[in-house]
């Protein structure tokens, strides 16, 4: 069993797995070094996360980065890392950064805006790619998805790939990502997005 505390269990965060699919969404861990810098109510590390995934005989074997710079110590572009890829290592769990850049939109006023939206296609081809890979050599295990909240760029990559490869609607999806991290999806940017692509 990797180190860790149980007494964070109790303090891991709003996310359950998403009903029928191996999915769990999560914000991103911060490593040990960052205690003394969050509030206690955002402090999460990866043990907090998969003790208690473990502790009802779930295994977490896959971490799917959304984020557009990685949050991992060593990956290219990182100058503050949140979390190490040893952390997930010591739990036997793999790791891939699928960069996931803001699109840029235009204010009434004629400024630009960046803003989060639903996965490109190629950033939802590379999503659709790894994780049926995974899921062919690990089955039983969870896939936890992270962005900076867990309710961005995570839920419309997951949101995507539920309509895309499993055959829900949008709406379907979308119940399934509340159901599991109230209140889900709430930003009208990124819904109007994946209405835009993926509602009949």
């Amino acid at each position: 069993t990797p180190r860790g505390s149980s007494r964070h269990c109790s303090r891991a965060p709003n996310a359950r797995a998403l009903a029928g699919t191996p999915f769990l969404l999560a914000k991103c861990f911060l490593g040990e070094a960052h205690a003394h810098h969050v509030f206690p109510h955002e402090y999460f590390t990866v043990d907090m996360l998969f003790e208690r995934e473990a502790a009802v005989e779930r295994r977490v074997g896959l971490v799917v980065d959304m984020c557009e710079d990685a949050k991992t110590a060593g990956a290219a572009g990182t100058s503050a890392p949140a979390f190490s890829c040893d952390e997930l290592s010591a739990w036997d769990c793999e790791y891939l950064h699928i960069p996931m850049a803001d699109r840029e939109s235009t204010a009434d006023e004629g400024s630009r805006l960046n803003f989060e939206s639903a996965p490109s296609a190629g950033e939802l081809e590379a999503f659709t790619r790894r994780v049926t890979s995974f899921r062919i050599q690990r089955p039983r295990d969870t896939i936890v998805v992270i962005d900076e909240t867990g309710y961005g760029r995570a839920a419309a990559t997951v949101a995507a790939f539920l309509v895309t490869s499993a055959r829900l609607s949008l709406q379907e999806a979308l119940d399934r990502i509340g159901a599991a991290r109230a209140p889900g999806i709430y930003r009208p940017e990124i819904l109007a997005a994946l209405r835009r692509q993926y509602a009949p």
